[in-house]
């Protein structure tokens, strides 16, 4: 049967592509793939090394944050042993004569630079307080006497007025909210001429002025947070309690 005039036939356009392409393409693709793919791994392993170096920053800061605050109570514990072997200061103690206690220890303090030095008789009760004037020159320290305080229901005190002891001997540490602010506390006894309790004595320093002196050592942010998980104090802006 002859064939219909052909003219009528639809015809097909097709694309013709040119060789270069064909050969390039291929290699351009390829090309992406391992630049995306390098691109990836080496994001990784920047951020991978970043958080491993922010982590051992992190480690060595709360290592040698630990190891400041064994120093502080040290600090404080060498101080506390100069007052309380003072000549004399167990005498004023006994005699309530606050004024004699001052002219005995008020250089130790302001030499040791301590903050806080607090003188308690065998009641508990205050004889002689002393706090450094905030910004003034070492030996400016404002004093109060005479009264039961915050000190006298301290576990610290009620411990060394109870003849109490541990392992490490008859001196006890706390941290204690004064006037709504922290002190880091050394406390200790003190003896008379015949080896008998005649008072206590606790010298303190400000939780402020330790975390200052920890962030300028470690360049860390601190938060310190009482057993509850509440904060005590921190240097963070907006610091967030602990679940306990």
């Amino acid at each position: 049967v002859p064939n219909k005039d052909s003219s009528h036939q639809p015809q097909v356009h097709r694309l013709r592509v040119p060789i270069r392409i064909k050969i390039t393409l291929p290699y351009l693709i390829l090309s992406l793939l391992l630049a995306v793919a390098a691109a990836y791994l080496t994001t990784q392993i920047v951020i991978e090394n970043i958080e491993e170096r922010f982590n051992k920053q992190l480690y060595e800061a709360g290592k040698i944050s630990s190891e400041l605050m064994v120093s502080y109570e040290t600090q404080l514990l060498e101080t506390q042993r100069l007052l309380a072997n003072v000549q004399g200061v167990s005498d004023a103690i006994l005699a309530d004569d606050p004024n004699a206690l001052k002219s005995l220890t008020l250089g130790i303090a302001a030499n040791s630079q301590q903050e806080a030095v607090e003188f308690l008789d065998l009641d508990g009760n205050h004889i002689l307080s002393m706090r450094h004037h905030l910004g003034g020159n070492p030996e400016d320290y404002d004093v109060a006497t005479g009264g039961q305080t915050v000190f006298s229901d301290l576990d610290i005190v009620k411990d060394i007025l109870y003849r109490k002891s541990d392992a490490k001997g008859d001196k006890f540490a706390d941290l204690v909210e004064i006037d709504n602010e922290y002190f880091l506390y050394v406390a200790g006894p003190v003896y008379n001429s015949l080896g008998r309790l005649a008072g206590i004595v606790l010298v303190g320093r400000s939780l402020p002025t330790l975390t200052a002196d920890m962030r300028a050592r470690t360049f860390a942010q601190m938060t310190f947070y009482d057993p509850s998980g509440k904060v005590i104090y921190s240097t963070l802006p907006f610091p967030q309690d602990l679940t306990p």
